[in-house]
């Protein structure tokens, strides 16, 4: 069975973010909040919300172990997709079988986008929703919320200007070695040991093979395929890649942050 990891953000909902954990029992719970003027009075409405959840939790299920995330602001999107990649990190690093389950109902839509992000970068994770059966206000008090005299006003009287989000690209694998991964795949598979003598004719058979190494490089590109087949997740892959060459770490680690947040 793999190991369940929650991840959650809290603001001012409990329900939203306890029920999912009540019925998942995950075994790690991550909760992101952050307080941008602690001490002020609206930072002891988001503080006894993170409270009232956590006592919920751990009189419910004691054996989870609750992680808090408050170094981030939740409603900056390419921080929060930092953090959770560094989170996803750790977590691949600490276990060997795990899922991730992503509550996309808890917190503010900016930590929602970035769960997105999350999901669609790594495997592993589920995404879920949690639909809202029962408000804990009535209607009456929801019309004088949103309604000024009654004209709709929604919960915002003024904003700031708006603030752009740098765009994330994500690019697909290289399709060329892809196929070269299939290939030496399919030698281990076969039973044949996939020396540079067969490896490189197999490739250049099938219009893999691009160039001739240097004398002291030989053998590299070899050590990172073989690296790389073991692997169930591309960090491992990443860590595996420039392990095996330490010259390409710096670049490989620009480019990855590059890619992922602008």
């Amino acid at each position: 069975m793999p190991r369940d990891i929650m991840i959650a953000c809290v603001t001012v909902e409990v329900a939203m973010v306890v029920s999912p954990v009540l019925r998942y029992k995950p075994q790690e719970l991550n909760l992101f909040r952050f307080i941008r003027d602690p001490g002020s009075r609206k930072s002891k409405l988001y503080r006894d919300h993170y409270n009232e959840v956590v006592r919920k939790v751990s009189a419910s299920l004691p054996q989870c172990r609750i992680i808090e995330h408050s170094d981030e602001p939740v409603y900056e999107v390419n921080r929060m997709a930092r953090s959770l990649d560094k989170l996803y990190c750790r977590i691949s690093k600490d276990n060997d079988d795990f899922r991730i389950l992503a509550n996309l109902s808890s917190g503010p839509s900016e930590f929602a986008a970035a769960l997105g992000i999350f999901s669609y970068v790594h495997p592993r994770v589920v995404l879920f929703k949690v639909p809202t059966r029962e408000y804990a206000v009535s209607q009456a008090m929801l019309e004088e919320f949103y309604y000024d005299n009654g004209v709709p006003v929604g919960l915002t009287r003024k904003t700031y200007p708006p603030k752009e989000i740098a765009g994330i690209r994500l690019e697909l694998p290289d399709e060329r070695r892809l196929r070269a991964l299939r290939l030496y795949h399919s030698m281990m598979e076969s039973g044949t040991e996939p020396y540079l003598s067969r490896m490189v004719p197999a490739l250049k058979e099938q219009g893999l093979w691009e160039y001739e190494p240097a004398k002291e490089d030989l053998g590299f590109e070899l050590d990172t395929v073989r690296r790389m087949m073991r692997h169930s997740s591309i960090e491992i892959t990443l860590e595996s890649y420039v392990r095996a060459d330490p010259r390409k770490m710096k670049t490989a680690t620009n480019s990855v942050d590059d890619a992922l947040f602008g």
